[in-house]
């Protein structure tokens, strides 16, 4: 692959090829995208991924732990993944057929000439008979689906937001323009998302600013800045701290412990409005009835309704003292680092 079939693609002249996705392993495949950002890293970089920015900084340093390194080793080789790779090509045939566009596959790892930390591995161009365009392709389970629309984005189109800040990546570094999103739903559907080229811009804007600062952070030994979501407390929880640490100077300690009380008080509030709330909803109700189908409705929108459910229980004393063996060979334990502020 060459300069030529760069630009006989619209694309960048002066990629620069980091390696060939086909003829990598694994190992070398990791250690490539630890020389820059990925567009799977983006959305987590984001605060929107599969995982906090911290886990992704860390990866990039090599300071994630064997049991996270195990855990994602055990994912790549899952039968999930598998499948997902599969799809990939029934994706791409479909999305070829329903369009009438030229679809390729690029086969290689690319880094922007200029900002030489963004990377992209593309699973597919195209052509839609005027020019070129990148396409990411999807594999989506049920519990997602809902967030997927066919159409055009900003109109009738939809796709989570991370996928879509993943392919105007690609697209950027790339220098195209125009961009798809294919998604294989539940195996039984094809959901295609077109995404403008004014819309495509402001995404991949919004990434590079947001990637530039992690990426100096990252080169400065700096902590990421994190959005305060539960995958940033897990990704905290996980690294290896000494037991005990000063925080803060004194002024700024008060500060904080102000804050954490005044927002446990706000917390204590909403959960009794809340309560309250459920209370006089369910007094104008009633009972649940034989069907558990007794809704609430405000203004025609349903507010709240009874649902039956069951929880199965094990009891793992008695599984343990009738059945030792079986016990042992199925039930195992990791340690778990959670958060707990104890200021009261």
């Amino acid at each position: 692959m060459s300069s030529t079939y760069f630009q006989t693609r619209g694309m960048k002249k002066d990629l620069e090829i980091v390696g060939d996705t086909r003829r990598m392993s694994r190992i070398e495949w990791l250690d490539a995208r630890r020389t820059g950002i990925g567009g799977s890293d983006v959305g987590s970089i984001l605060g929107i991924g599969f995982q906090s920015a911290l886990t992704v900084y860390r990866d990039k340093a090599g300071l994630l732990t064997r049991a996270e390194l195990e855990d994602a080793e055990d994912f790549s080789e899952s039968e999930k993944a598998e499948f997902g790779n599969e799809m990939e090509d029934v994706a791409a045939s479909v999305f070829a057929k329903r369009t009438g566009f030229k679809v390729e596959n690029v086969h290689q790892m690319l880094r922007d000439p200029v900002f030489k930390w963004k990377l992209a591995n593309v699973d597919r161009i195209y052509h839609n008979g005027t020019s070129w365009g990148v396409l990411e392709l999807k594999n989506i389970e049920f519990g997602a689906k809902d967030e997927w629309k066919s159409g055009i984005l900003g109109q009738d189109g939809a796709a989570p937001e991370k996928y879509i800040h993943q392919v105007c990546w690609y697209a950027d570094i790339l220098g195209l323009t125009h961009a798809h999103l294919a998604a294989v739903v539940r195996g039984c559907r094809l959901v295609v998302v077109a995404i403008p080229p004014s819309l495509l811009r402001q995404y991949a804007d919004a990434s590079h600013t947001a990637c530039g600062a992690f990426w100096e952070d990252f080169t400065t030994g700096t902590m990421p800045r994190l959005a305060g979501t539960e995958k940033d407390l897990e990704a905290l929880a996980k690294r290896e701290t000494a037991t005990e640490v000063a925080l803060m100077g004194e002024s700024e300690g008060m500060s904080l412990r102000t804050r954490v009380y005044e927002a446990k008080s706000r917390l204590k509030a909403a959960e009794a409005e809340y309560d309250s709330l459920k209370v006089e909803i369910a007094s104008q109700m009633g009972g649940p009835g034989t069907a558990f189908t007794t809704l609430a409705l405000v203004d025609g929108t349903k507010v709240a309704e009874y649902r039956q459910s069951s929880r199965k229980t094990t009891d793992m004393k008695m599984l343990q003292a009738h059945y030792p063996a079986a016990f042992a060979a199925c039930v195992s334990e990791k340690p778990i680092s959670s958060l707990y502020i104890t200021l009261k």
